[in-house]
């Protein structure tokens, strides 16, 4: 994610903060969600013997959001059929395919606000039950293996208010809507396990009344218009976390091309924008250059498919969604830049914790080190950790607390903690090992975890083997440790 540095996500002002607190107190569910999971009293969660059956546990673990995702079960595929109407209002089914490695009398999903009507389990009804976001599925027997659930659901899906301040999930446009999901938002428009750490494909079959477009993640696979209504068909074939999964519904000038990625692949480019905003479809035009060049930094393009969304959206940050970012500002090419270098840092390796999504904006943020490519060399780049590094000397704001692992979700989005102290422990690594050990290490890591879920340990565990260090050093005062750090740690 990333927002404008003029006007930063991690800022919040005062009426924002009032407002916030207000939603707490009205009970809003952001508050559940940051709380201790607790499983519905209607319907308890308990094993019915220490061998036998058990329901799976309402909370993936995580340490910020500790009750949004569930345990117990692996997705393996999402599979959404979705009928927008004009009024904002949707009837949709998710088919969700999993595997159980242990029996289940019962398994939990995440969904927000809209109306269930029915769900089944490998073809048979089954029971469920609502606490808030979260949807407490009974199915007719114990699911174990490899198992299918369809829901069927309907209504007006809405947006939720984020840690930060800042709006999430199904955004509502002037023409349409448009996904930005992360962390938590992706409950809001399907039934999910909402969490990083399970990733799957997807299958997202969108009909709307005829003109509108529909952009989404992965690769268009099947367009068609009846008398009134058009279908959109997006096919992910990559596993991809939840929260970058997205549909944007709205009046767009489609652009479509193609590139071809310094291995010799032919990459499809699908990019929408919405002729409103003003905004030269020549920034889709900028697309294939920036791509080569963070191909040379981080190795192959590891999408299907590329593009960017640019919407009229007023929530003051775009959006790493797989496949195409949604843009809604045009800054320059870092932002470009900083989107795209997600697909590496984000999208195709995933954090399984929101505490290390250092992981994530280090990465991205660290572009800005490099980019211009046309004039890449260490020069620049060491002008630019020194001016930042300079800055940030003035400020303890950047040294506490340390970016491994968050442990407060207001610090999730801090440009000053996550993003650029984060993306300064990249560069004085770089300094530490030599920039072509750094280099072989960037590599290795987007090659050697593609498509997976990943951790602070494995990238630190990495840097030692490829480079040959105790960094131990190095990382503590970088990573964990508030203050900081001295110049070098050699």
């Amino acid at each position: 994610m990333d927002t404008p540095q003029r006007s930063p996500r991690w800022l919040v002002p005062a009426v924002v903060i009032l407002l916030a607190l207000a939603l707490v107190v009205a009970g809003f569910g952001i508050a559940k969600m940051l709380a201790s999971p607790e499983t519905p009293a209607a319907a308890p969660a308990t094993p019915s013997s220490p061998s036998g059956p058990t329901g799976g546990a309402l909370s993936s673990g995580d340490s910020l959001f500790p009750t949004i995702g569930n345990r117990g079960y692996d997705v393996q595929h999402y599979q959404i059929e979705l009928d927008y109407h004009r009024d904002g209002s949707i009837n949709a089914v998710t088919t969700i395919t999993a595997n159980a490695p242990a029996a289940l009398t019962s398994f939990g999903l995440d969904l927000k606000g809209l109306e269930v009507t029915a769900i089944s389990t490998d073809g048979r009804p089954a029971g469920w039950t609502r606490d808030d976001h979260k949807l407490r599925v009974i199915p007719a027997g114990p699911v174990h293996g490899s198992f299918s659930t369809k829901v069927v659901y309907a209504g007006k899906p809405t947006s939720l208010t984020d840690p930060n301040g800042m709006r999430e999930g199904w955004l509502v446009t002037e023409d349409g809507a448009t996904v930005m999901a992360q962390p938590m938002g992706a409950m809001t428009w399907f039934p999910n396990n909402n969490t990083p750490a399970d990733k799957a494909t997807f299958e997202i079959t969108v009909h709307v009344p005829n003109g509108l477009e529909v952009a989404g993640s992965g690769d268009l696979l099947d367009q068609r218009d009846s008398a009134t209504t058009s279908t959109w068909v997006w096919q992910q074939r990559n596993p991809i976390a939840t929260y970058l999964a997205m549909i944007s519904i709205g009046q767009y000038e489609v652009y479509k091309s193609t590139m071809t990625l310094t291995d010799g692949r032919e990459l499809p480019l699908w990019s929408f924008i919405d002729p409103s905003v003003g905004i030269s479809p020549a920034i889709a035009e900028r697309l294939p250059k920036i791509i080569r060049n963070l191909e040379s930094y981080f190795g192959p393009y590891p999408q299907s498919s590329s593009g960017i969304v640019f919407d009229r959206l007023e929530i003051g940050y775009s959006l790493e969604t797989q496949n195409r970012p949604v843009i809604t500002f045009d800054d320059g090419d870092w932002l470009l830049y900083h989107e795209l270098a997600h697909q590496w840092f984000g999208d195709s390796l995933t954090v399984g914790d929101w505490g290390d999504i250092w992981l994530n904006e280090g990465f991205a943020t660290y572009t800005e080190f490099v980019m211009p490519a046309d004039s890449v060399g260490s020069d620049r780049g060491d002008a630019r950790y020194y001016s930042l590094l300079n800055a940030a000397s003035k400020d303890s704001e950047y040294w506490s607390p340390p970016p491994a692992p968050i442990t407060d979700p207001k610090y999730l989005f801090s440009q000053k903690v996550v993003y650029n102290r984060s993306a300064l422990t990249l560069w004085a690594l770089r300094r530490q090992v030599g920039a072509k050990t750094f280099a072989k290490i960037v590599k290795t890591w987007t090659s050697r975890h593609r498509d997976s879920v990943v951790t602070t340990e494995q990238f630190t565990q990495l840097a030692e083997e490829l480079s040959g260090k105790d960094l131990d050093a190095f990382f503590k005062a970088w990573l964990y440790t508030a203050g900081q750090p001295a110049q070098t740690h050699r």
